[in-house]
């Protein structure tokens, strides 16, 4: 008798050889589409953003984000994966992505290469998160909403209210310069 994981590979192995080419246009698709909601979101309120957040924030300054990044990942374990765009600084990163973790759901966030400031900002950010909650782990602030997926049919949608969620905490909380002159003090 045959073993039910051999079975499984080998089930696998015909699916793949069947469609592996159709099934990478349409992960590639979704990918461009998702970074594109993203995309056209954030740089529609990029301005509103920087405002919040007392930073000087440029398109230019807007990459796509996946994680894993790429097929040959060693972290594919079938059970994490983040589709989104990062503004990348030498002490922080900002991430504006959907997550398949736990669920599947919509995150802004900002992660500290300093774990102090990670947790001075969330302390200030729980005292007045709203709509959706905010969360702190592995240096990483944020604020997520749980989705269905079928929400991912109106991404755009998603996208502008976490976006404007994330700057309203932020215009609350006086802007991320008062927490760097604060730890330049100490």
């Amino acid at each position: 008798m045959e073993n039910p994981k051999s079975q499984q590979s080998k089930a696998l192995l015909i699916e793949g050889a069947r469609s592996y080419p159709e099934a990478l246009a349409a992960l590639s698709e979704f990918r461009r589409t998702i970074h594109t909601a993203w995309r056209d979101g954030l740089e529609s309120r990029l301005g509103e953003v920087s405002a919040a957040m007392g930073l000087d924030l440029e398109p230019a300054q807007i990459a796509d984000y996946a994680n894993p990044d790429s097929l040959r990942s060693a972290e594919i374990d079938g059970e994490f994966a983040a589709l989104g765009l990062q503004i990348k600084e030498a002490a922080w990163t900002l991430y504006f992505y959907l997550v398949w973790w736990k669920g599947f759901s919509a995150n802004v966030s900002i992660w500290f290469k300093d774990p102090a400031m990670a947790s001075a900002v969330f302390t200030v950010i729980k005292k007045v998160q709203g709509s959706y909650p905010a969360g702190l782990e592995n240096k990483e602030v944020f604020i997520s909403r749980s989705l269905a997926p079928e929400e991912a049919g109106g991404i755009e949608v998603v996208v502008c209210e976490m976006i404007q969620e994330w700057c309203r905490l932020w215009l609350r909380v006086g802007g991320l310069r008062q927490f760097q002159r604060r730890a330049a003090r100490t």
